[in-house]
């Protein structure tokens, strides 16, 4: 019996999906990216990769990156247009998911040329917002925060650009993950709001009428650091280049000589194209509206 296929849409393209991906929109035919359940029998290729305990990867060729994530999944990302997926028949589905729209889609996008960073948008009327950061640095709360004060939501967590279209903003997909605490002080339910995995208080928020579904070209960048107050601080094409490499979507991924050349590349001609700036700000909720009010005047 052939399996089911369901169609989605996700950073402007087609997926045809054996697995059930709950927070991406409805898509529709010709397919783009094809996921696929397909047994894996190369797991003694993978590498151990020293940014992570629980997976390893293997990029040797860019086209060809293999994933592994310890008691879930192995995955094979090959040309920019299909994932294998072999699950581990113990793993958990909202991991699964996580991984696919995390990782996995971040590697298709660059394998068709995308430039990819570890961050947030909204739009404006003036073009995207975009806030970089690593993990727990704020980009959610931050871009949520815009959000409610009625900027639509570009992309969470991975800020796909077009290089051939002046690194336009890629709509990703209606999600904000939010701590409970941070979805609270916005005054976001959590009534409809599951789980983002096991073991996480973390929750998945879609956000299907607000989600801005055309391509958006960037206005700036902000680059989310800790600090006793809010502060905007300019940084220069060198600066603005080490901020963008160290806000890079997997990083580690760049060692292949040729994604890696391609993607500095990007980076470079990103620092000295768009205006990046350091956004200074506290980890307290009740420091939110003072960020709010200073990048707005700083967007004046």
């Amino acid at each position: 019996m052939p399996k089911k296929k369901f169609l989605y849409n996700a950073f402007g393209l087609n997926i045809s999906s054996e697995f059930f991906l709950p927070e991406l929109s409805s898509g529709r035919k010709p397919v783009d990216i094809k996921i696929i359940s397909k047994p894996l029998s190369s797991r003694e290729v993978f590498q151990k990769s020293p940014h992570f305990r629980d997976h390893s990867f293997n990029s040797k060729n860019p086209n060809r990156v293999f994933l592994h994530w310890k008691n879930e999944a192995s995955l094979l990302v090959r040309d920019g247009k299909e994932i294998w997926v072999d699950p581990d028949r113990k793993g958990s589905p909202k991991v699964l998911r996580l991984v696919l729209l995390g990782a996995a889609l971040s590697i298709i996008l660059e394998q068709r040329g995308y430039l990819v960073l570890h961050g947030s948008a909204v739009a404006s009327k003036k073009g995207a917002i975009a806030f970089l950061g690593a993990s727990g640095e704020g980009k959610s709360t931050t871009v949520a925060l815009f959000h409610a004060r009625g900027y639509p939501l570009l992309t969470d967590n991975a800020l796909a650009l077009d290089p051939k279209k002046g690194f336009q903003v890629i709509p990703a997909f209606p999600q904000i993950k939010l701590w409970p605490d941070a979805a609270r002080f916005l005054k976001v339910s959590l009534r409809e709001a599951p789980l983002v995995e096991p073991g996480s208080k973390k929750r998945s928020i879609l956000k299907r009428k607000s989600f801005f579904k055309k391509n958006a070209p960037l206005r700036k960048i902000y680059v989310l650091k800790e600090s006793p107050k809010v502060q905007i601080r300019s940084l220069d094409p060198r600066q603005a280049f080490v901020e963008l490499l160290r806000c890079s979507y997997g990083i580690e991924r760049h060692s292949t000589k040729k994604l890696g050349a391609s993607h500095f590349t990007q980076c470079a001609r990103l620092s000295s194209k768009v205006p990046v700036v350091l956004l200074k700000r506290g980890k307290k909720l009740a420091d939110l509206p003072a960020l709010i009010q200073a990048v707005e005047r700083d967007l004046l």
